[in-house]
């Protein structure tokens, strides 16, 4: 809808989620993108994110299914992006180490977590102003987790995104013990 006559086939890398209502989508680290049939079980190796959480841009109801992970340890939460590869930052202070570099830490429902590291920004990106989340639409995102970190930090991520409307979306990663940014 938004591009017209692009090719769901391409593995060009994943794109925006306007197009992936409904859909299981898989990236692995060489930027390959494949779908998979949402009423199969997941391959072996996957552990689900925790605290995924959907929002809505009051503005722009024709968006897709837009989802924030939760940090670990904050109420601070950070925008799911699959559509801009090397684009992990924040824009509030708080995870601040090594000078312009933030770290944010995604716990993941086997207990364990990973630490993202990405650019402090000085300034909020268009993209994440208008943007509520949480039940009531209380939070705003601190920033954005990039494609880099799914197919960089974790050898192979599967987003499942729930039917139009919905807000059953789900995130699983199959980590390889890679920390930082690819």
């Amino acid at each position: 809808q938004a591009i017209p006559s692009f090719p769901m086939a391409s593995r060009q890398g994943l794109i925006g989620t306007n197009l992936l209502w409904g859909r299981r989508v898989q990236v692995t680290r060489d930027k390959c993108m494949r779908f998979l049939h949402r009423g199969a079980g997941l391959p072996d190796g996957f552990v689900e994110v925790k605290n995924v959480i959907p929002c809505v841009d009051a503005k722009k109801k024709e968006l897709g299914p837009l989802l924030t992970v939760q940090m670990v340890g904050s109420d601070r939460v950070f925008l799911v992006d699959t559509g801009n590869l090397r684009s992990t930052f924040c824009v509030k202070e708080g995870f601040t180490r090594k000078g312009k570099k933030c770290s944010a830490p995604i716990a993941l429902k086997d207990g364990s977590q990973i630490e993202i590291e990405g650019d402090v920004l000085g300034w909020e990106p268009q993209s994440l102003v208008n943007i509520p989340c949480g039940p009531n639409g209380e939070m705003k995102p601190s920033g954005n987790l990039g494609l880099d970190v799914w197919i960089g930090i974790f050898e192979s991520t599967i987003f499942d995104f729930g039917m139009k409307g919905s807000k059953d979306h789900k995130i699983f990663c199959k980590p390889s013990g890679i920390r930082g940014r690819s």
